[in-house]
């Protein structure tokens, strides 16, 4: 969970954070997804974060 993550140790030099709505439309509404890259010094990109939710 990334509630429970620590990120006081972790040296990023960006953080790229975006909401992705998607038109699938299921019985509880639309998906969208929350999604957090984090990006090192020497260029090396992580997923730091994936978390589903509903607008």
């Amino acid at each position: 969970m990334f509630a429970a993550q620590a990120l006081a140790e972790v040296d990023y030099g960006y953080l790229w954070v975006d909401g992705v709505h998607f038109e699938v439309r299921l019985e509880r509404g639309r998906v969208c997804l929350l999604v957090m890259f984090g990006v090192h010094a020497d260029g090396v990109k992580e997923l730091v974060m994936l978390a589903e939710g509903v607008p």
